[in-house]
């Protein structure tokens, strides 16, 4: 979701709460572990193919079949990478136009 929101900067006025949204959505194929009594619903879905709707949730998973911390580790790692990549290219970019903007008035004032 990261990504997709840095796909179209500016345009999208909530994208942290994007980006919350999509880490949540990733992760309702696994809401059977932490919520016992939707087991039926959610397990069928971390099971199957469609489980790849969830930000490919079931390829993670025939790749790291134990969960193991470190591929967790790596995966939280590039989600904050990426986070933290597309802020600063906001960041750079309002600074820009902030930078264009009083030129461009001084210009005129001259």
């Amino acid at each position: 979701m990261t990504v997709l929101v840095a796909l179209f900067p500016g345009r999208v006025q909530i994208s942290r709460t994007l980006i919350l949204l999509g880490g949540v959505f990733a992760l309702v194929p696994d809401a059977y572990k932490i919520a016992p009594t939707y087991v039926g619903g959610t397990e069928v879905i971390h099971n199957s193919t469609m489980g790849n709707l969830f930000w490919l949730h079931q390829l993670v998973d025939v790749f790291d079949p134990a969960d193991s911390y470190l591929v967790t580790t790596i995966a939280v790692a590039m989600w904050i990478g990426v986070t933290i990549t597309v802020e600063l290219i906001y960041l750079l970019q309002a600074a820009f136009l902030n930078s264009t903007a009083e030129r461009s008035s001084c210009d005129q004032l001259s």
